[in-house]
């Protein structure tokens, strides 16, 4: 049985999926929800998915905006990932796609305003989908199996 969160969590992946998917890439699901990662991607790319609703909260006395929160403590990857944000909307879904060494030791990654608008250190990452295939660049370098293999 799945948590709200659980379910949450799974509808974002499965949008990651679908999107990896039609950009060309193969795409393997973990079903297991301690694991370190969500999705494989071409059987070498780790990518971490994270999900948030847009959330109200005060800000200078009676003024209330919206934010996006990501709760990434406890996030060490040991190696080189991609990580996924995924913004909700009411028009869907909207991709913040960065290298999982950008996050590390971070407590919480925030959108403070609307997806589309937003101007913070997340924004040079919107639908920055090369990142997975820099990502999978890095994993062929550094993998001796690999380097045997074309041998």
């Amino acid at each position: 049985m799945l948590s709200p969160e659980q379910k949450y969590g799974l509808r974002g992946e499965i949008w990651v999926a679908r999107k990896l998917e039609q950009l060309g890439y193969d795409v393997k699901m973990l079903r297991d929800f301690n694991a370190d990662y969500d999705l494989l991607v071409d059987g070498l790319v780790k990518v971490e998915v994270k999900t948030a609703r847009k959330k109200l909260y005060r800000k200078r006395g009676d003024k209330f905006r919206y934010r996006w929160q990501f709760k990434t403590a406890n996030f060490y990857p040991r190696e080189e990932m991609a990580i996924v944000f995924l913004c909700e909307t009411f028009t869907g879904f909207f991709p913040f796609v960065t290298f999982g060494s950008l996050v590390k030791g971070r407590l919480t990654v925030q959108v403070t305003s609307a997806p589309v608008y937003y101007r913070g250190w997340l924004a040079p990452w919107r639908d920055a989908w090369w990142v997975i295939d820099r990502v999978k660049q890095y994993a062929l370098k550094s993998s001796p199996q690999l380097e045997f293999a074309w041998i």
